[in-house]
């Protein structure tokens, strides 16, 4: 069985290869050639289209099809569909891709190019704010608190153009690569307001994990004493729970990526959504039967602990209809941490990686007595009576740098919010099927927000700090890529990686294989690695490769904070 698109016009219909595109408001055609063998497989199938995100934006039933006859299906492209490589599979009954095809849609207006600047690589701005007020008649004294700044995270989300007020600020960080500032004031007299804030900029960009990535990545390259700590239950993480353990030995633990993609179903299946007041975690999530995305977080994270995958909570801010608190969770695999955003991931399909409307401030918990908080203080006092007030305010806006005739009310700030709500479904809106050669097929296609253009902002200018250490591995180590120029659309496999230390350390880490397009990473290969002083290490990963034309792929070796050690691209035509 094939599936073939094509841009249906007047004068006959275009096929849409790895050289042309569609565009907006332009009719898509897609033509399934059905084969003897295929059908009983598809009979009760499904077509579906993915967008560049690996989103399904289109879906259709397959009924009985006449092996001897060519099925259409046409669909209007919507204006609010991003540019870049959309994916259009059919889908036998146990949802396995049976046949695929790619085409692009291309922008055609300036809402579109918007539209796709802020879903695969917005640029946020982030100014964030601390008053510190002694409301009081007595002096309060030694105030000291710690403030978290958004971390690095590679390749999903990267921190530049920090700034921090007052700008002789103390820094710290932790093994998990967290950073804070550190704010001491010696004393704050009566009616005495001061003020600390950074702003910085975080250029996102989305991580996805293949749905082919080869199993060959169950050893974790690292000592037994750094991973007692994401395999150990904590306080809100109770993984020694017996309903959690329980549950846990439930789920099917072929593989770890296997289990916490079940493991995320099984969250959402236990859990209702329900704002709470404080933060919970695991334990009360499973006796209530309710949480929000710390909850959701909490529990996956114990579970993953009880099946003796490492595993560990994330905070920061996400965007939906507008911008949040958010807790998301990671799991190791191989010596690389798999982002995951568990609240509302109910469906067939769990999506592993990172979007780019998320930004990680925190790894690890920080629920209850732990400095892994966004923000920590103490301070003197001397009477009860005493308090102080702190506020905290906060936005969040999207640079975009294009110019629009009209402008439109665009609210993209969050102040002093202390939960998120939950993310929200999109509504789905039919659209016409124009023409079909056997008979009607429903297709749906899912809408998304309307987009609205924030107003310029001013910004604040203050003094940079560089918390960035210059690598002194990258020339200690180095690649022997065997890896072709030109390859048959498939699976690339029995290439050797070498990989060289020539330094006098060991070095662990993970070995990645991503392809980039369109500013889109994906990772297609995973594989820990510990490689001592002098020594080289061979391996033959298989990546799939069925996108015809040029494909980028990055071949990178990460430390266990997510830094990188040593990264080489390689361009690979497919054909």
């Amino acid at each position: 069985m094939l599936i073939n698109s094509f841009q249906s016009t007047e004068v006959g219909d275009i096929p849409l290869k790895s050289h042309n595109s569609i565009k907006n408001g332009e009719k898509l055609r897609l033509v399934i050639n059905p084969d003897e063998a295929d059908i009983q497989k598809v009979k009760a199938g499904v077509i579906e289209i993915l967008s560049p995100l690996e989103k399904r934006v289109v879906t259709g039933e397959l009924h009985e099809i006449d092996p001897s006859k060519l099925v259409y299906f046409d669909v209007i492209v919507p204006e609010n569909w991003i540019c870049g490589s959309y994916q259009a599979n059919v889908l036998d009954t146990r949802n396995k891709i049976v046949c695929t095809n790619y085409f692009k849609v291309t922008a055609v207006s300036n809402l579109q190019t918007y539209l796709t600047a802020k879903t695969i690589s917005p640029k946020w701005r982030i100014h964030y704010q601390i008053k510190v007020k002694n409301p009081t008649t007595k002096t309060i004294g030694n105030f000291s608190a710690f403030v978290a700044l958004p971390i690095t995270i590679l390749p999903q989300q990267i921190i530049k153009d920090l700034k921090t007020f007052p700008n002789n600020l103390k820094d710290s960080t932790d093994i998990e690569g967290n950073h804070w500032i550190h704010y001491e004031l010696p004393r704050i007299d009566p009616q005495a307001e001061h003020i600390m804030s950074f702003s910085a900029l975080a250029d996102c960009q989305p991580l996805i994990i293949s749905k082919s990535i080869p199993e060959n990545y169950k050893i974790n390259p690292y000592k037994k004493q750094f991973l007692k700590k994401y395999l150990s239950p904590e306080p809100h993480i109770e993984s020694n729970n017996p309903k959690i353990v329980e549950l846990a030995s439930k789920i099917s633990n072929k593989d770890p990526i296997s289990f916490a993609k079940k493991a995320a179903k099984v969250v959402n299946r236990k859990i209702k959504y329900k704002i709470q007041p404080d933060e919970y975690g695991a334990a009360y999530a499973i006796e209530k039967g309710e949480g929000d995305c710390t909850e959701f977080a909490a529990l996956f994270v114990a579970l993953c602990r009880a099946a003796g995958i490492p595993a560990r909570t994330n905070a920061g801010f996400a965007l939906a209809q507008k911008w949040e608190r958010h807790a998301t969770a990671e799991f190791l695999v191989a010596g690389r941490w798999i982002p995951i955003d568990v609240t509302g991931q109910s469906g067939k399909d769990i999506f592993l990686g990172s979007l780019p409307n998320t930004i990680i401030v925190t790894r690890g918990n920080w629920m209850g007595d732990t400095i892994a908080k966004e923000v920590s203080y103490r301070y003197q006092i001397m009477e009860q009576t005493q308090k102080l007030d702190v506020n905290i305010d906060w936005k969040i806006i999207f640079e975009h740098g294009l110019t629009f005739k009209k402008k439109e009310p665009f609210d993209a700030t969050s102040t002093k919010t202390i939960k998120i709500l939950e993310p929200q479904m999109l509504d789905s809106t039919k659209v016409k099927i124009l023409s079909d050669t056997t008979q009607k097929k429903p297709i749906e296609i899912m809408g998304s927000d309307i987009v609205k253009i924030p107003p310029k902002t001013i910004p604040i200018k203050k003094t940079r700090i560089d918390l960035t250490n210059k690598n002194k591995t990258r020339k200690q180590l180095s690649f022997d890529l065997s890896v072709p120029d030109v390859m048959k659309a498939g699976t690339m496999k029995n290439q050797v990686i070498t990989i060289r230390n020539n330094s006098k350390s060991i070095h662990n880490g993970c070995f990645e294989i991503r392809r980039i397009e369109d500013g889109i990473n994906k990772l297609l290969s995973i594989q820990g690695v510990k490689i001592s002083p002098n020594e080289q290490l061979k391996f033959k990963p298989a990546i799939k490769l069925d996108r015809t034309g040029s494909n980028v792929l990055e071949f990178v070796l990460m430390n266990r904070i997510g830094r990188t050690l040593l990264k080489e691209e390689k361009k690979v035509s497919v054909y």
